[in-house]
């Protein structure tokens, strides 16, 4: 059963599925990902770019890595980006900017399963706003931008997080204007990282390098950057 259309009728908003069914509801939450069709339908605009570069990403199982507990980036080859992040005390996430980021991979990493592997493309975009009347986008619904930097997942948490706490309150105003500017902060910060990784040349590696070391030196850095270890 899929979303068909979103309509008005009275003080609530009806939603029509493909099923025939309809159900009525005081408020409609989005989080159904960059194609998302609560967004399309209240007509928000969700401006910004779609690469061209197609990526890869795989989730494993090894044993004994170095790195365990940190997100490694490494510079595999020039133009060439490499993410190692961990999902659990031996399971990992490895992303590339190539079509084959276990391939890409030139750290000895023990795998011992591979979970999944595929590949993806990357948009960068923003929801013009995450509120319209009754309807209100969280995650990728809302925003969306490179892997470099592993802030996804916890920024759409945030959203989840912050919509709930202002539903429970009865401020909902205020939630898109402040996820707003913390969205665009993300993806200018992700946009910076995935531009300056993607074609470092040795000036360039000694500022990323200075650039991380002041993540794990200051706390307010740290929280924006996450803990970082890198490869070039």
């Amino acid at each position: 059963m899929a979303l068909e259309d979103l309509g008005e009728e009275g003080d609530r908003t009806v939603a029509r599925f493909s099923d025939g069914s309809e159900e009525h509801f005081d408020l409609i939450i989005g989080a159904d990902g960059i194609g998302s069709r609560v967004r399309e339908e209240a007509g928000i605009a969700y401006p910004g770019v779609d690469l061209d570069k197609t990526w890869s990403i795989a989730d494993v199982d090894a044993e004994d890595w170095r790195h365990a507990g940190k997100i490694t980036l490494v510079q595999a080859q020039p133009g060439k980006v490499l993410v190692v992040a961990p999902l659990g005390a031996t399971r990992y996430r490895v992303v590339a900017s190539t079509d084959n980021a276990l391939e890409t991979l030139t750290l000895p990493l023990n795998i011992t399963k591979i979970r999944c592997e595929s590949t993806f493309n990357i948009s960068i975009r923003q929801a013009e706003t995450y509120s319209k009347g009754r309807v209100h986008l969280a995650g990728d619904a809302a925003h969306c931008h490179s892997p470099v930097g592993g802030r996804g997942m916890n920024l759409g948490i945030a959203d989840a997080a912050e919509l709930a706490k202002r539903i429970v309150d009865g401020d909902i105003e205020g939630y898109s204007p402040l996820r707003h500017q913390e969205g665009a902060a993300a993806i200018k910060m992700t946009e910076r990282g995935r531009k300056m990784v993607a074609g470092m040349d040795s000036r360039r590696r000694i500022a990323f390098r200075a650039l991380l070391a002041s993540a794990n030196a200051f706390e307010p850095f740290k929280r924006r950057l996450g803990r970082f270890l890198v490869e070039l």
